[in-house]
């Protein structure tokens, strides 16, 4: 068979392959093993199975994945264990208990918040829901309009915002690789934030007039009086130490970080000699979590009754525990899936797409990644396993890589939010009593149309 023909055979074999993984991910078979496999597949008629196997044993050991994450969801875990989110979620939610036109924007901008510190948005979902949504109930708003509401708040990219984001350590470290110059995970936040703050901005706008509409055509009459929805119960009180314990880790980054760099952390207490300086970055994030579960544990034990050391501790381990079982393992099998995406040749046929029209390299690395994030339901996955093409291209044209993986991790989170298979969407949908796919349908306009601002705004900034 001519090289041209065997080449094309391939090119179709890997399409049906990856149009199989989609299928089975929506069928709602295990999208590890559904895209685990797919990557295994792909390497196998690439004819090179070692790099897929070899991708995928190095993302479990990845320290410039690994720690951020894992401490992060360790972090999460004490503040549900001493409830220090719940006083930061009830002192956020304290402006919307008697405007009901803001409930729906305010649901989205609380979320969002609260998922700064929280880089978890399943846990953010899990902290902010059970207040939230009874709130929503009780002014009546639809089961879905709540649950699509929540979703976007929690999931839009809140983490974004915070230094230690999960997306990060895979720019920071695309980019050493491209450039091999270092970028901290705070410039990483620079790069990000406007374009961050754009997509919210349009997407709640988009989500709130969609939620009126559905209002007005369903006929419904709002309360003739402002509710309470928890007047039947006994007031929380709030503890301010509390609420601000979940975000002292990203004051922490933001002091010891560049551009702020107002106190320096000698390298020394996170490297030592002879180790790669690149996980000073990931180690950093890593520490400040840990400092905020040291604080946590402290104020728990000055304010509540009994010993919270032990329990905390476990939420802690517990913690890690999920990330490397829920975050880590779905960033392996997207690692196999892209290698093998790559040794096939899609990923060469993107950069020649690029090379023919590069004024599209920021839609296509946008969409592309939203559209991985889908599949797969990691926001993280998907730049991970994509960023390393687009960063190339990027060079190539004379594009900035952090701009290109700020579009990126903006795009994965979007996409994400509109997976069904997203573990925040099934937590969305578990607290409101709707569907996963009722969810999608209602946030995929609000984020669709959140990302081609964002896109646009990153086009006419670059």
């Amino acid at each position: 068979m001519p090289e041209s023909s065997q080449a094309a055979a391939q090119l179709v074999l890997a399409l049906a392959i990856i149009a199989g993984a989609i299928v089975a991910v929506f069928r709602r078979i295990d999208v590890r093993l559904a895209i685990g496999g797919a990557g295994l597949l792909l390497g196998i008629v690439s004819g090179s199975p070692a790099a897929v196997v070899r991708a995928f044993m190095a993302s479990f050991v990845d320290p410039k994945t690994v720690i951020p994450i894992c401490f992060a969801m360790g972090f999460a875990f004490v503040l549900k264990e001493t409830r220090c989110d719940q006083h930061l979620v009830q002192l956020l939610v304290v402006p919307l208990r008697r405007a009901r036109l803001l409930v729906v924007p305010g649901t989205v901008l609380v979320g969002f918040l609260v998922n700064i510190p929280i880089v978890s948005q399943t846990g953010t979902a899990a902290s902010v829901g059970p207040v939230l949504i009874p709130l929503l109930f009780a002014m009546r708003v639809a089961p879905v309009a709540a649950g699509a509401a929540l979703l976007i708040g929690c999931s839009i990219g809140g983490e974004l915002m915070n230094p230690g984001g999960t997306q990060y350590g895979a720019i920071t470290k695309g980019i050493l690789a491209a450039t091999g110059s270092e970028v901290s995970q705070v410039e990483c936040v620079e790069a990000t934030q406007g374009l961050n703050l754009t997509q919210l901005m349009v997407a709640t706008l988009v989500l709130t007039g969609g939620w009126l509409w559905s209002e007005q055509r369903a006929g419904k009459a709002r309360p003739t009086a402002a509710l309470d929805p928890i007047a039947d119960e006994e007031p929380f009180r709030i503890n301010y130490a509390k609420a601000l314990v979940p975000v002292l880790p990203l004051v922490l980054l933001f002091l010891v970080s560049p551009p702020t760099g107002i106190f320096e952390l000698p390298a020394e207490w996170l490297v030592g000699q002879g180790e790669d300086a690149g996980l000073f970055s990931s180690r950093l994030v890593g520490a400040a979590m840990l400092v905020g579960f040291v604080v946590a544990t402290a104020i728990s034990l000055l304010f509540d009754r009994g010993s919270v050391v032990s329990p905390a501790t476990r939420a802690f381990f517990d913690g890690l525990g999920f990330g490397f079982r829920e975050i880590i393992s779905i960033i392996a099998v997207a690692a196999c899936f892209s290698e093998g995406v790559l040794q096939v040749g899609i990923g060469k046929l993107i950069q020649h797409g690029v090379t023919l029209m590069p004024q599209l390299l920021l839609p296509v690395a946008g969409y592309l990644t939203m559209a991985f994030a889908v599949l797969c339901g990691s926001g993280i996955a998907a730049t991970k396993g994509l960023f390393d093409v687009f960063a190339a291209s990027a060079l190539q044209h004379g594009f900035d890589p952090l701009e290109v993986g700020a579009v990126m991790a903006i795009c994965a989170d979007a996409g994400r939010t509109m997976s069904p298979v997203a573990a925040v969407t099934l937590m969305c949908a578990r607290l409101t009593g709707t569907e996963p796919l009722e969810l999608v349908k209602r946030v995929a306009p609000p984020l669709v149309a959140g990302v081609s601002a964002a896109i646009l705004v990153a086009i006419v900034r670059s």
